[in-house]
């Protein structure tokens, strides 16, 4: 990415919202902070469970999390990905369906046929080929999407989208009221924010920036040239500017604590 194409990525940004300063002067380095200082904060916390999304791990840092008794656990979006994991010695594979919130955990350029399979579907065909055990992951939530997945062969599911509306859940009001208010999807997949391939309730941002598909530069560096936009949208309350990550079952979230929403999933389960 040249300083051409981010002057060009700005410019965009400045007519797509024109409401919040984009700042011509932003020092975009370092896009992401050091991984290997973060991860050696996770050895020296003696933090039990390493999760990651984005790729794979380097074998030196499979070796270090392995040496401090870490649990690895990789996400795939297909058969190739978790075979691929599975040869670098994760102990969990989450099998990521499509209608997963959040990032895409692809990492594998093989189209979009291939890194979009429902999760129903993706069960099977992961647990079939790799013997490391499979979490399930997207649309999941409720009991019956439990029962569902590990009827698949799932060893265990993990859910994001339905703890957003409990009590207890840190986001905007605004972004948890939008989730509350829809009665059926309303997410679409959009690289518009952060580069990368993520599922998020559609808004005006979302709207306007599919016209300039070919400006959006890759991850990291446009999740940072966005960021003061997105910051300056959550003090404004404008949630048409926000990046609000959900899965494709929002529709069924509920005003509730996360203690009622496990005890509505744990009950009358033999465990």
């Amino acid at each position: 990415t040249t300083s051409t194409d981010i002057q060009n990525a700005r410019q965009i940004l400045k007519k797509v919202c024109p409401k919040f300063v984009i700042d011509d002067d932003l020092k975009l380095t370092p896009y992401t902070p050091s991984f290997e200082q973060q991860l050696q904060v996770v050895i020296e916390e003696k933090v039990p469970v390493f999760s990651f999304t984005f790729g794979l791990l380097k074998e030196k840092y499979v070796k270090q999390l392995k040496c401090n008794k870490i649990t690895i656990i990789g996400t795939a979006t297909n058969v190739p990905e978790a075979e691929i994991l599975e040869s670098t010695g994760v102990d969990i594979i989450v099998a990521q369906g499509s209608e997963a919130g959040g990032h895409r955990g692809s990492f594998l350029n093989q189209g979009i046929h291939l890194n979009l399979i429902g999760l129903m579907a993706l069960i099977p065909q992961i647990t079939n080929r790799v013997k490391t055990p499979v979490i399930a992951g997207g649309g999941i939530m409720n009991r019956q999407g439990i029962d569902a997945a590990i009827s698949l062969g799932a060893a265990g599911v993990t859910m994001g989208t339905a703890f957003l509306t409990t009590h207890e859940s840190g986001i905007h009001p605004k972004y948890k009221k939008a989730l509350l208010d829809y009665d059926f999807d309303h997410t679409t997949l959009t690289r518009a924010f952060s580069g990368k391939l993520a599922r998020g309730i559609y808004n005006t941002f979302i709207k306007r920036m599919e016209k300039f598909e070919d400006t959006i530069l890759p991850y990291p560096i446009q999740n940072k040239l966005t960021q003061s936009m997105r910051k300056q949208a959550f003090s404004a309350n404008d949630t048409e500017f926000m990046s609000m990550w959900a899965g494709q079952g929002m529709h069924l979230c509920k005003s509730q604590s996360a203690t009622e929403l496990m005890q509505k999933i744990c009950k009358n389960w033999n465990v």
